[in-house]
């Protein structure tokens, strides 16, 4: 989309009426700060903003890439939901610069706004769900050096294939190697616990969503959680046998 004007049938507020008009709350937010909304030919800035019958809407993203689903973004954190299929981070150093990765996503959207972006926790390619980018690098550092400390869940909703009898827990070691990519160790490496909780049979296929994560603000010790919704299509497994 380079440009979309909306003319306003009735009184509302800008970000109820634009979702009305199709497109997404957390779009419309990424739009406003990035100075893409303009009601009456008046660039706004800040929400909530009240919108009346036979005001002018315009959109113009410039190129801007706006496809980031944003869960939440304030002055020190930016928490997106990644699609399954995309990479967190490149995992090669001469394709990183041409590859397309969330992180490289978030780079652009942060740069438009001469913001910094640092990556805190990954999750695989194939896995969809949270993934936690500040704007500040002694924050990323302050998080990931006391990363198991700070975090106080983490949830995924997995479908597997087979049939899982009972409810269970893994305990092992797990550390990163020199490709990034993650591995288990029975020695050294951080401890990882996952809890599991089988709730309902039908699967197809494997598939991973990472819906919640909580941890402690090093800012101020407040802690923060953050969800996002689940994929239909996990839904959709059981609704259609």
């Amino acid at each position: 989309m380079k440009k979309k004007i909306i003319k306003v049938e009735n009184n509302d507020s800008l970000v109820n009426y634009l979702t009305k008009c199709g497109i997404a709350k957390n779009k419309v937010k990424t739009y406003v700060k990035l100075g893409c909304v303009f009601v009456n030919d008046k660039c706004i800035k800040k929400l909530p903003y009240d919108i009346y019958t036979s005001d002018i809407i315009m959109i113009s993203d410039n190129g801007i890439n706006t496809n980031l689903d944003i869960i939440y973004e304030d002055d020190n954190y930016l928490i997106v939901s990644k699609p399954d299929g995309l990479l967190t981070i490149s995992t090669s150093k001469a394709n990183k610069n041409i590859e397309n990765t969330l992180y490289r996503m978030v780079r652009e959207y942060l740069n438009n706004k001469h913001e910094f972006a640092f990556t805190v926790n990954r999750i695989d390619r194939d896995t969809s769900g949270m993934v936690v980018f500040v704007k500040q690098e002694w924050l990323k550092n302050k998080l990931q050096d006391n990363w198991n400390n700070i975090v106080k869940s983490r949830k995924y909703m997995a479908l597997v294939s087979g049939k899982i009898t009972k409810n269970g827990r893994i305990d092992n070691y797990l550390y990163e190697d020199k490709q990034m990519f993650t591995r288990s160790t029975k020695f050294g490496g951080k401890r990882a616990i996952t809890n599991y909780r089988v709730v309902k049979y039908n699967f197809k296929r494997l598939m991973l969503h990472h819906y919640e994560i909580s941890f402690i603000n090093p800012i101020d010790n407040k802690l923060l959680i953050f969800n996002c919704k689940i994929p239909n299509e996990f839904n959709n497994i059981f609704s259609n046998n």
